[in-house]
């Protein structure tokens, strides 16, 4: 058996072993695998699974594990891929085990986009709206969140928010009853005329535009979004020039990547025509298997991670409601066919401490153990490197 071999069968050995209940030998796996890790070279994952056994450690243990991790961590020169994923991941463990982290709400289940990378197209619930109460019953419970706790709104999920005409007023809304609360926005750009813009530029709680822009040439663009590139570009310019002219407000330009040149040049294109923008290029992702092609019209599977990444995940301090007040696992889980709670009849809070959430952060280290889809996901998060061994060979 290969070394990649022998660390596929533990990996899966870890998954079964907490799927049978409390385990007393996971510390005992999860430093065989990072024996192993060492073995392939992966030092960061290696890490990681090192961190995992300490957490799983009797209390004797604890130093040893801290001592092996601490030196090898001395020899991995640029910590770039799982390591710091991790390490970001177990931090925000005390700050968001009773509130969430971010919040998004799905006011309308609508877009002008149909992004070929996306599974809004083929969602059930496409078009559907939320109700004035149902949005205001939610927002209502968030103020029952600490004042002191700092967390993110957006009125989104799979969806174009500036199309519904009462963002406005919820971003209002939370800049009077929630300031402790930060709006994020992410738009396809097409929608920002400038109307739409001095909002966004005026409102003081809105921290963060993100804008999907996703490619710098016009019939990509055409192919990948369906929507006209001149109107976006345009757009996109008038946005930018208010930046030049004293405007301040976070924009970010980001594009779905497929690992091709284009990647980097769609980021140097950005960065040259809209200075005051900053650009990324992230992976693709999969959707939990809902997508089927990426920006191009390639086979997903021919960019997805091979393996399910050594660490626990930031959507688990976060929550995903649908327009119709279903709680999805995850922003991912764009058909919300991992539903694990319902506000329509429940506080937001009392889902977020329910049962079904709190076995993800409070009694899973890493995906291995959680249940799924967590367990078999190989989305990895931060869209950092990560060993190419991961990855599926296109």
């Amino acid at each position: 058996m290969t070394i990649a071999q022998q660390i596929t069968a533990t990996m899966k050995r870890i998954s079964t072993t907490a799927s049978e209940g409390p385990a007393t030998d996971l510390a005992a796996q999860y430093d065989m695998l990072s024996e192993m890790m060492v073995e392939a070279g992966r030092l960061d994952e290696a890490v990681t699974a090192l961190l995992a056994a300490k957490a799983h450690s009797s209390h004797d243990k604890i130093e040893h594990y801290h001592s092996r991790s601490m030196q090898l961590m001395e020899k991995i020169e640029e910590p770039d891929g799982i390591l710091p994923e991790h390490r970001s991941y177990v931090a925000q463990g005390p700050r968001y085990s009773q509130y969430p982290a971010f919040v998004r709400i799905e006011t309308m289940a609508s877009c002008n986009a149909a992004c070929i990378f996306c599974p809004y197209p083929k969602m059930e619930r496409k078009g559907t709206r939320m109700s004035d109460a149902l949005v205001e019953k939610v927002l209502a419970d968030l103020t029952d969140i600490p004042s002191d706790h700092q967390f993110g709104i957006s009125f989104h999920h799979m969806s174009e928010p500036l199309i519904d005409k009462r963002f406005p007023k919820y971003v209002g809304w939370v800049d009077t009853h929630l300031p402790n609360a930060h709006v994020l926005v992410n738009t396809n750009g097409s929608t920002l005329n400038a109307a739409n813009i001095d909002f966004l530029l005026a409102a003081r709680n809105i921290h963060e535009i993100n804008i999907s822009f996703n490619d710098h040439r016009a019939e990509d663009y055409e192919f990948a979004m369906k929507l006209p590139f001149g109107r976006t570009v345009a757009n996109l310019d008038m946005l930018h020039e208010r930046l030049e002219q004293g405007a301040s407000k976070k924009v970010v330009v980001r594009r779905v990547g497929d690992g091709t040149e284009a990647d980097a040049e769609f980021v140097e294109f950005c960065k040259a025509r809209w200075p005051r923008f900053t650009a990324v290029a992230k992976a693709v992702k999969d959707f939990l298997g809902q997508i089927d092609v990426g920006p191009g019209g390639e086979p997903i599977k021919a960019m997805a991670y091979a393996e399910v990444p050594i660490s626990g995940c930031h959507q688990w301090y976060q929550m995903t409601i649908t327009s119709q007040g279903e709680v999805a696992i995850c922003c991912f889980d764009g058909k919300a066919d991992w539903v694990i709670g319902n506000v329509s009849d429940k506080h937001v809070l009392e889902v977020y401490n329910s049962d079904e959430m709190k076995i993800f952060r409070d009694r899973s280290i890493t995906r291995l153990e959680a249940p799924e889809p967590c367990r078999s996901c190989t989305i990895f998060w931060g869209g950092r490197k990560m060993n190419p061994a991961m990855f599926v060979p296109g």
